[in-house]
C-alpha cells in the first residue's frame, strides 16, 4: 500500500506491504483518508513468525503516520480559511502570512515524524523487496523452464514429421545426371540402384519407388485433364467471340450475387452426379502429426460448383467469378456478397484436387500441413476421378456451346 498526502508535494510519500491476517478489517492500519493511495498486490511467502513481524512493523508505520497526518490536519483545518481565500491574501496580507508561517511550522515536525516512520520501516521494506524480487526471479525461472521443456517436446515429438519431409524431398533431388527420380519415373526409366544417400532418407526403396511412380501418374492424368478443359473453354470463348457473343447478360445481385459490382457474360451449369466415389480419396495420408494437437480436421480439395459466370471483360479476355461473401468488420454474422475471381487456368485448375490440407484446432498458433494429393493417392482411384471431372467439364461447356443460336 502506498500513500501520501498531497499536501507537502510526495515528501511524505509512504509504502508498506501489508498481510493479511484473521483478525476484522478495523483491526488493519488504515492511511489517513484524505490523501491518495495505491494498492497492487503482490505473491510473497514467508514464515508466520516474518509475516507476523513484518504486520506489525507496517502496522506501527501507518499508525504514527496517521497520528502525525492528524496533527497537521487540525492545523490545516484552523488556518485554512486564512491561507487559501484570495480575498484574506489581498486584504488582510499579514492575516494571510501569518497562517502560512502556522502551517509552515506544522508541516516541519510532521516531515520529521513521517521520515522517522518510513526510516524505522525501511529494513522490513527492504527485506520484503528483496523476497519480492526472489519470487518474481523465480516465477521468471519457471516459466522459462517450462516452455523450454515444452519446446523439447514439440522438437522431439516433430522429429518423425522432418524425417517424413526429407523423404518425400527426395524425389525432388537432383542426382547424378541432372535428372530428379520423379523426372526418371515420368520418363519411364527403372534404375537398377541407387546412391546410397537416396537409401538412407527413403529406408525402403521399392516401396519408396513404387510411391514416386503412382505419384507420377497422378500427375500426368491430372496435367491432361487440366489441358483438355482448357481448351474446350477457349474454344468456347472464340465461338462466343465470332458469334458476336449471344445472349451476353449482366448479372445484377440476383441469388445472393454481389449488387455493388455488375458484371457481363454468361452462366455455365454443371452436373456431377455421376462421378466415381471418391470416399477411397479422402483417407487421410500416413503423415506423423505427433507434433500438432490432435483436434483438427483434414481438407482433401474436392469441391465442385454447380454453377459459374462466365465473364468477358472489356478488353477482350474471358474469365471466371463465383459468387461467395466476405465477412464484415471480423464478425461472422455480417458477410458482403462478393464475387470470387479466377482466370481460365486457375478455375480450371480449381475443379481438381491438388492438396491434402490438416488444420488444427488452433490453426493460427500451429500453422497448417499441406501435401499433395498426387502423392498420396491410389491411381486407380485419382486417375478414373480426375478424367470423369474432365469429361464432365467438357459437357458442360460444349452443351452451354449447342445452346448458341447458329451462324448465319
Amino acid at each position: 500500500m502506498s500513500w501520501t498526502s498531497g499536501d507537502v508535494g510526495e515528501d511524505d510519500l509512504v509504502t508498506v506491504y501489508w498481510f493479511p491476517d484473521p483478525y476484522p478489517s478495523w483491526r488493519r492500519p488504515v492511511f489517513p483518508t484524505n490523501g491518495g493511495g495505491l494498492s497492487t498486490g503482490l505473491d510473497v511467502t514467508g514464515t508466520p513468525d516474518e509475516i507476523a513481524s513484518w504486520r506489525a512493523a507496517a502496522t506501527a508505520c501507518v499508525n504514527e503516520v496517521a497520528a502525525a497526518h492528524a496533527e497537521l490536519r487540525r492545523v490545516d483545518l484552523r488556518t485554512r480559511r486564512w491561507r487559501l481565500r484570495p480575498m484574506v491574501r489581498r486584504w488582510a496580507p499579514v492575516v494571510h502570512r501569518w497562517a502560512e508561517e502556522k502551517y509552515d511550522e506544522a508541516k516541519a515536525p510532521y516531515l520529521d515524524r513521517v521520515r522517522a516512520a518510513v526510516s524505522a520501516y525501511q529494513p522490513v521494506l527492504d527485506a520484503i523487496d528483496q523476497r519480492v524480487s526472489e519470487r518474481a526471479a523465480a516465477v521468471v525461472r519457471a516459466r522459462q523452464e517450462r516452455e523450454q521443456e515444452e519446446e523439447r517436446r514439440r522438437h522431439e515429438a516433430a522429429a518423425p514429421f522432418r524425417a517424413w519431409e526429407r523423404r518425400q524431398a527426395v524425389a525432388d533431388r537432383r542426382l547424378h545426371g541432372g535428372l530428379t527420380p520423379r523426372q526418371m519415373a515420368a520418363r519411364g526409366d527403372n534404375p537398377e540402384s541407387w546412391p546410397r544417400s537416396v537409401q538412407a532418407a527413403v529406408g525402403d526403396l521399392d516401396a519408396w519407388w513404387a510411391g514416386v511412380r503412382a505419384s507420377v501418374r497422378n500427375q500426368q492424368a491430372r496435367a491432361e485433364a487440366v489441358r483438355k478443359v482448357i481448351g474446350v473453354i477457349t474454344a468456347t470463348a472464340a465461338a462466343l467471340e465470332e458469334a458476336g457473343r449471344p445472349g451476353i447478360g449482366a448479372s445484377i445481385g440476383a441469388s445472393g450475387e454481389p449488387s455493388h459490382e455488375t458484371l457481363y457474360g454468361w452462366w455455365v451449369r454443371f452436373t456431377w452426379s455421376d462421378l466415381p466415389d471418391v470416399e477411397r480419396l479422402k483417407t487421410p495420408p500416413d503423415i506423423p502429426l505427433g507434433h500438432l494437437p490432435s483436434e483438427g480436421m483434414w481438407d482433401f480439395d474436392l469441391y465442385l460448383p454447380d454453377r459459374v459466370f462466365f465473364q468477358r471483360w472489356w478488353d477482350g479476355k474471358y474469365s471466371f467469378a463465383t459468387a461467395s461473401t466476405k465477412r464484415m468488420g471480423g464478425s461472422s454474422d455480417h458477410r458482403l456478397p462478393v464475387w470470387l475471381e479466377a482466370s481460365i487456368e486457375e478455375f480450371t485448375e480449381g475443379l481438381f484436387p491438388a492438396w491434402i490440407s490438416y488444420w488444427p484446432e488452433d490453426s493460427y498458433h500451429w500453422g497448417d500441413v499441406r501435401t499433395p494429393i498426387v502423392d498420396h493417392a491410389d491411381p486407380a482411384v485419382y486417375v478414373p476421378y480426375v478424367h470423369s471431372v474432365a469429361e464432365h467439364a467438357v459437357a458442360a461447356f460444349r452443351g452451354f456451346q449447342a445452346l448458341m443460336p447458329p451462324q448465319k
